[in-house]
């Protein structure tokens, strides 16, 4: 099992950064919806067919990147207007 602090987290968290600000390119709430509903089914997939236990702080860290990212893409926007 892996915390959030540790490098799988850190990993994790600049996934979602690079998935949101991808997402957010496309200007569809329904894609940045789908996404983020995407990555929490391949995480329960994924905790399905471990072995050992998951850690919720690695899909928290993931989610967190996601609005990380939207938010730096929105604000983006916003300063080069």
């Amino acid at each position: 099992m892996s915390d959030c602090f540790g490098r799988s987290g850190i990993m994790e968290f600049i996934l979602g950064i690079g998935l949101g600000l991808t997402v957010a390119a496309t200007r569809s709430t329904f894609a940045v919806a789908m996404v983020g509903i995407l990555v929490v089914a391949v995480f329960a997939a994924a905790a399905l067919m471990a072995a050992s236990g998951v850690s919720l702080l690695t899909l928290l860290a993931t989610l967190a990147g996601l609005n990380i990212g939207v938010a730096m893409a929105f604000f983006g926007a916003f300063a080069l207007r």
